[in-house]
């Protein structure tokens, strides 16, 4: 029998990155005082692989990551100024599907829709479309032994600066996995009770799909809403909310110019 070995990769399995050793806290964590012993962050990532020579070099052809001799590669958190956390989570997996692999990695891409091209044309299995959300954007590919990778771009705002007297507006619609949109719902209720420079924000149900809602957001610019997305609310409610996730439709910026009475 083959044998099987350990490929090692370490990387910050994020939605975001985070500074050294933090993680977002969550309701009734631990947040301080008499050390507990316990999990801060992760410090690395590892795979089982039953060819770890070929699927290191998977990797490195097709995700570029710089495979050393040792067997793997380190990531460093200073290689991205953006703020953020890592996001840890377990659930019943129906995002991980195609594959049977009882785990999921999320990696940070510069230029997702670059990279998504260049795999296609390399001729990896490209899951699905890239999705668009506030959230950023994300797309998947499966790797030689089955496992399904999410590749993950921030949001860029590089749209030109609108007037200071220009609202944005922001219409999307959102997927929940089978069963959890109220749970979803309760998240991002929760996560955007108190975020400044936001006019108006509404969830609202989709009555043909079961598993569909649709956000409503009204703000007095593009800018607060780009500087919500930092809120520690927010942020929360993302890494809470993210496994929930099971994919998002169409997404529309808009100009609001009015409402009743104003």
């Amino acid at each position: 029998m083959r044998r099987t070995a350990i490929l090692m990769l370490w990387a910050t399995v994020a939605l975001l990155n985070p500074g050294p050793g933090t993680t977002a806290p969550q309701d009734g964590a631990h947040d301080g005082g008499t050390s507990m012993g316990r999990v801060t962050g992760v410090g690395g990532v590892f795979l089982k692989a039953a060819d770890p020579v070929a699927l290191r070099a998977w990797y490195q052809e097709h995700l570029g990551i710089d495979v050393q001799d040792w067997g793997g590669t380190a990531f460093l958190w200073a290689d991205d100024a953006a703020d953020g956390m890592t996001v840890w989570s377990v659930g019943d997996g129906a995002n991980f599907a195609p594959s049977d692999a009882p785990f999921m990695i999320n990696y940070r891409v510069d230029d997702l829709r670059a990279m998504m091209q260049r795999l296609r044309d390399e001729g990896c299995q490209v899951v699905d479309d890239v999705q668009e959300s506030e959230f950023g954007a994300f797309g998947w590919v499966l790797d030689p032994e089955g496992n399904k990778i999410e590749l993950w771009q921030a949001p860029v705002d590089d749209a030109p600066a609108a007037a200071p007297a220009t609202t944005y507006g922001l219409i999307g619609q959102m997927t929940a996995t089978p069963g959890h949109r109220d749970e979803l719902i309760a998240i991002l209720l929760e996560g955007t009770t108190a975020m400044p420079g936001c006019l108006s924000y509404v969830i609202a149900k989709d009555p043909e799909n079961a598993d569909a809602l649709w956000i409503t957001e009204v703000w007095v610019d593009r800018e607060h809403h780009a500087a919500s997305l930092q809120l520690p609310s927010v942020q929360a409610a993302i890494a809470r909310g993210k496994p929930l996730i099971a994919g998002f439709g169409v997404r529309h910026e808009t100009e609001p110019v009015g409402r009743p009475g104003r």
